[in-house]
C-alpha cells in the first residue's frame, strides 16, 4: 500500500510540477500576444497616416498650376 501512495505521490508532483511550468509558459504566450497586437495596431495607424500623407501629396501635385 504504502508503495502505490509513493507512486500516487510521486506522480501528483510531477503533474502539479507540469501544470505550474504550463502556467508560466500561458502567461509568456499571452504576454507576446498582447505586445503583437499593440505591434499591429501600431502599424495600422502608421499605415493610415502614411496613406492620408500620400492622398495629400497627390492631390497637391494634381491640383498644383503646371
Amino acid at each position: 500500500m504504502s508503495e502505490t501512495e509513493s507512486l500516487t505521490n510521486m506522480l501528483l508532483r510531477e503533474i502539479r510540477d507540469e501544470v505550474k511550468s504550463l502556467r508560466y509558459e500561458l502567461g509568456d504566450v499571452r504576454t507576446l500576444s498582447l505586445s503583437t497586437f499593440d505591434r499591429v495596431k501600431r502599424l495600422e495607424r502608421r499605415l493610415e497616416e502614411t496613406r492620408d500623407d500620400l492622398e495629400t501629396t497627390i492631390k497637391a501635385e494634381i491640383m498644383a498650376p503646371a
